[in-house]
């Protein structure tokens, strides 16, 4: 009996060559086709997907094509909960064991692991990298945890292990992070309904036990703030909560509050300074204008909308027929789903893939691929 692990986090390395997925306590590796994206850039709407090693684009004349995993990382002793690349040969993971890793492509198919002093009591939920490197150190990142600590972690080349500095603020679980363009600041996403933008500074030449991290600004939701994400040109930060709000609080001006009746947003990625697309217990992801404030269309087919609206209408009529008369309709329970993206699975992740495109990881195990080409 084949035993599928649940994915819980996926990233793109830079390039765009290569695809890890967090699927149980391990990372998985693949490469994918060099002609991925130009095969993209041809399908609007709904692309297609990855699932269980078969791609399967929406692009004419595509066929469904197989891709083998070319590594497995396994170092977790509990389920890898983000994964995040640093470059080409190098990517971070944190886990619900409480610890995080920094895994280096040694070749001969080989990843060897650096010691991460996270110092965490609780699981670490998100890892981001930082985009850009001071002081000739490698690149920073930061890892937000179960409880109420973000750490941020520094490499100290003498000792050759990434050390912690826990910036506070947060009463409850930080669930998302995102750095500034400039590196400069980090913004945290958390239960306790706060999105805490944190001036982050490290002087020339210490340690990140120097490290300064002062609270720049900080917003209440009003709800759990689910997703946070740094405009890319850093001017604002948007946060999706799970009242299904969309929330852009600019550095210098008023937040902007964008209500929806879709079910609650859990993630969300800028497409460009003004577009932005978010996902979450909804199985479509809708796309938003920042300038305009408010969202301007929803990724989805007519004939999966109109699939949607029937499978609701089944579902309806199902606990109707057993409150009445204590059986289940077979008409109700006939229908069936015939896609991945019609089975209207939550979405767990998003990731930005390039230009208008974006890839979302769903509650199946299923990457998927669109694009907003038509928003923009």
């Amino acid at each position: 009996m084949e035993v599928f692990e649940q994915p819980r986090c996926f990233s793109w390395s830079p390039s765009k060559a290569t695809l890890a997925i967090g699927t149980g306590r391990n990372v998985v590796l693949y490469t994918v086709p060099k002609n991925l994206k130009s095969k993209l850039d041809k399908c609007d709407g709904y692309g297609g997907y990855f699932y269980k090693n078969r791609l399967k684009l929406k692009a004419p004349g595509s066929k469904e094509e197989k891709i083998d995993a070319k590594n497995t990382c396994a170092k977790h002793s509990q389920d890898v909960l983000s994964v995040a690349w640093r470059s080409e040969k190098e990517f971070v993971t944190c886990s619900e064991d409480r610890n995080s890793y920094v895994w280096t492509d040694v070749g001969k198919k080989e990843w060897n692991t650096q010691m991460v002093l996270l110092r965490f009591s609780h699981g670490a939920l998100v890892c981001k990298n930082n985009p850009k490197a001071f002081s000739g150190k490698p690149n920073d990142f930061a890892v937000g945890g179960a409880k109420t600590a973000t750490a941020v972690l520094s490499y100290e080349t003498g000792n050759k292990w990434w050390v912690s500095k826990h910036v506070k603020g947060h009463k409850s679980a930080v669930l998302d992070l995102d750095w500034h363009p400039t590196g400069k600041m980090l913004a945290t996403a958390s239960t306790d309904s706060k999105c805490i933008i944190y001036d982050i500074a490290i002087k020339a030449g210490k340690t990140i036990n120097k490290l300064k991290a002062t609270s720049a600004k900080e917003y209440d939701c009003g709800c759990w703030a689910s997703g946070v994400a740094w405009s890319p040109d850093g001017s604002k930060v948007a946060i999706v909560c799970m009242d299904s709000t969309l929330h852009i609080v600019s550095l210098n001006g008023d937040p902007v509050v964008i209500s929806s009746s879709e079910l609650p947003f859990t993630c969300i990625t800028w497409l460009n300074d003004d577009l932005l697309a978010a996902c979450g217990f909804g199985s479509i992801p809708c796309i938003f204008s920042a300038s305009k404030g408010t969202m301007i269309k929803k990724l989805v087919a007519s004939a999966t909308a109109k699939k949607q609206q029937s499978n609701v209408a089944s579902a309806r009529a199902m606990f109707q027929t057993r409150a009445t008369k204590g059986t289940v309709s077979k008409t109700a329970s006939s229908s069936k789903p015939k896609g991945l993206q019609e089975n209207g699975a939550p979405i767990m992740a998003i990731s930005k893939f390039d230009g208008m495109i974006f890839t979302t990881l769903n509650q199946i195990g299923a990457v998927e691929f669109w694009n907003a080409k038509s928003c923009a």
